[in-house]
Order: C-alpha cells, then structure tokens, then sequence
C-alpha cells in the first residue's frame, strides 16, 4: 500500500506518487490526501490503513510527515501498524522498527514533523499579525465595509432587529455577508459600547 500528502491543494501530489511507484507500490494502490498532517482524520489515509490492515501489506510514505505530523498521531498509527503484523516502509528514511534503534529514529522523525508543523504555524501568525498591522489584511474580503457599519449603528440605534439590519447590508455593496457575521458584530459592537441601550434582538 501507498499514501502520499500534501497540505494544500496548490501543492502537486505527482512526485511522491512517483517514488512509491518507483519503490514498487501500484499506482491504482496509492490513496492520497490534499489537507493538513495536524489531524489524522483524512480520507485518503484511512482507507489506505484499512487496507494495509485487511491485507497486511507493507505501509510505504515518502517520508515519515506524510503520513502525519503530529508526534502521537504518528506513534500512534506505528503501533497500529506493530499490533496488526504491517511493516511501515519510508521510502527516503531508512526505518527498521524491529530494532530499539529504529524505534527511536522513529519518535524523534515524529518529533521533527511536529516541531516543523509548529514553526510553519508560527510563521504564519507572524506573517498575518505583520500584514495587519500594515493593513494589508489576507483572505476573504471584510464584509462589514465601514458603509456597512455605519448603516448597521444607525439602525442599532433606532432598535431595529439583527434580522433587519442583515436585510438591510445585504442590499449595499460589498462582499456577500450571513447573519452569523452581522450577529457576531452587533455583539462586539455592543461590548464595545455598553452605553448603547439596544437591546439584543
């Protein structure tokens, strides 16, 4: 069996496919995921477990963080794959887990995907905190434009409901925008400005 990942789905799953190829795995054997390694709940990596389980067939990855990155995900799956007579097979990383060695090299690859994993997300908050405080903020477009939430005020004010107030936005230019964000927003709002009287409608 053979599970290549990748975490987006920008990224190309090709290369990998192609060394499990070149190792030996079928092509029509290797199952696939575009999502992060963070959760072990994908698709393609359960059915590919299933699988190597029914058939006790060699596990084989590019390298150890394609089949997770977290430290008890992976160790986890390994010993699922030790109680169960499956050899994991890194196909860059030359893993022996019927040796302590090799058992250890394991925990501390987990480890190193985690740590990774971590740094990348820690890269990203960084990268996101520096484009909002240079007001260049990434992603969706705001739907609560300034015109929007002047209309929004000026309605609070005047105790109109939240459900007229999102009728009302919705009719102004700008991104598409739901209850939950006009909720959420009245809510701040009125965090924010305890002396307003409106009530919460």
């Amino acid at each position: 069996m053979g599970y290549a990942r990748v975490s987006t789905s920008e990224q190309n799953l090709e290369n990998q496919i192609e060394a499990l190829e070149h190792y030996g795995v079928s092509r029509d054997m290797i199952y696939t995921d575009k999502m992060t390694g963070g959760t072990m709940k994908r698709p393609g990596l359960q059915k590919a477990l299933r699988m190597a389980l029914m058939l006790k067939a060699d596990f084989c990855v590019w390298k150890l963080d394609r089949l997770g990155r977290t430290t008890m995900g992976i160790l986890s799956t390994v010993q699922l794959f030790e109680d169960n007579e499956v050899t994991l097979i890194s196909v860059t990383e030359p893993l022996d887990l019927s040796t302590p060695t090799g058992k250890l090299l394991v925990t501390q690859l987990a480890s190193f995907a985690e740590l990774e994993r971590n740094l990348i997300q820690e890269r990203t908050m960084r990268g996101l905190e520096q484009a909002r405080a240079e007001g260049r903020i990434p992603g969706r477009p705001e739907s609560m434009t300034e015109e929007r939430k002047a209309r929004a005020i000026e309605m609070l004010g005047a105790g109109a409901t939240i459900k007229a107030i999102l009728a009302e936005l919705k009719t102004m230019p700008g991104p598409t925008i739901g209850r939950t964000k006009v909720y959420n927003w009245v809510k701040d709002y009125r965090m924010l400005h305890p002396e307003d009287p409106t009530d919460d409608r």
